[in-house]
């Protein structure tokens, strides 16, 4: 038993040293392999045997010799950002968007198809379809696809690639994962939307170095949260966290999807010419206000059609929740609209895949 845990635990060692690594490679390259040991505070022996192995597994490049300090010129190395590739597919109401995404966040081929009024067959058809029509057009001998990745609107369980409820598909414990993997035998990967989004932001938008912030987007589907807690995404006990559109806000209101009345959600829907923007300031920032009073984060990321589709929303909701929320302290939270707008989704799902799959 002694020798089993011994074991795992240094498996889990080498992938945790591997992973800080590949980090350290893709924020600071070109770097020497002393330079990654003296950044990592690993020993170069550690360093030099995982970056062998990265080498042979093409993650990583030996790129040119560096300056001498008295002895051999060090060979410096880059991070091969291209060395792999996720499938990523986000799914709405109304459109499917697929692309490829490789480790340094370039998208690269993308499709997208209508998906509106679709039987939940014919929905995962269309998901099938378009996964088909990437994975068809990328060159496999310059990139190895290591898995797909789905962007949900609704509850979905991460571990098992069910998606348990979502309204706005109309899909009740769907198994997704099963089914694109069984398909196209490639690991998949099932996520909230606003998650995704979320986790895209915090590796490639306004949350960089930010450790614990809520993404919100705001749309004609509502309003939703994805919650980061110590940098990594927070779904809940039960894949639940995040359902901002479903506080109650006005008891015996207009009755909601879910079978509840008053929830925030019922004040937000539609399209864009026939929104209230001053309703939409007060309902949306009342929310924010709330969330941010119950896990004060050190940010919030506004996200969506209306923050994208509305001029000065952004900056509207952001006054109200500075005027709202309780000053202990104020200055320090920001209030930003997002920077990647739609990508979010893409990135932050591709970036899920990577570290599920690769610990990369």
């Amino acid at each position: 038993m002694k020798a089993i845990k011994t074991t795992a635990s240094s498996a889990l060692a080498k992938q945790i040293n591997r992973s800080l690594i590949l980090d350290c490679l893709s924020k600071y390259a070109p770097l020497s392999r002393s330079d990654i040991a003296r950044l990592t505070r690993l020993s170069p022996s550690t360093v030099s045997g995982i970056i062998d192995e990265l080498i042979k597994a093409k993650f990583v490049l030996e790129i040119q010799s560096g300056p001498s300090t008295g002895g051999r010129k060090p060979i410096l190395l880059g991070f091969n950002h291209s060395a792999r590739m996720a499938i990523v597919v986000e799914v709405t109401v109304s459109m499917i968007r697929a692309a490829s995404v490789d480790l340094g966040g370039a998208i690269g081929l993308l499709s997208e198809i209508p998906s509106s009024d679709l039987s939940t067959e014919e929905l995962v058809g269309k998901i099938l379809e378009v996964i088909a029509r990437i994975l068809a057009r990328i060159p496999k001998r310059h990139r190895e696809v290591v898995g797909v990745g789905i962007v949900i609107p609704g509850i979905v369980n991460t571990a098992e690639g069910l998606v348990i409820r979502s309204s706005r598909l109309n899909w009740t414990n769907v198994p997704l994962g099963k089914i694109v993997s069984r398909e196209f035998s490639v690991p998949v990967l099932i996520e909230r939307d606003v998650r995704a989004a979320a986790y895209g932001e915090r590796i490639f938008g306004k949350a960089k170095g930010v450790s614990s912030f809520v993404y919100v987007t705001i749309g004609k589907g509502g309003i939703g949260a994805g919650i980061v807690i110590d940098d990594n995404p927070y779904p809940g006990a039960n894949m639940r966290a995040g359902e901002l559109g479903h506080i109650t806000v006005a008891l015996g209101g207009e009755r909601c999807s879910c079978g509840n009345a008053g929830c925030l959600g019922t004040f937000i829907g539609g399209d864009v010419p026939d929104i209230q923007t001053d309703t939409l300031i007060e309902y949306c920032g009342a929310g924010i206000v709330n969330l941010v009073n119950l896990i004060d984060p050190e940010m919030v990321i506004l996200g969506g059609e209306y923050i994208d589709s509305i001029p000065g929303l952004a900056t509207a909701i952001g006054e109200f929740v500075h005027n709202r929320v309780l000053p202990v302290p104020i200055d320090s939270l920001k209030v930003v609209p997002s920077e990647l707008g739609p990508k979010a989704y893409l990135l932050g799902m591709a970036s899920l895949v990577f570290n599920s799959i690769l610990g990369a």
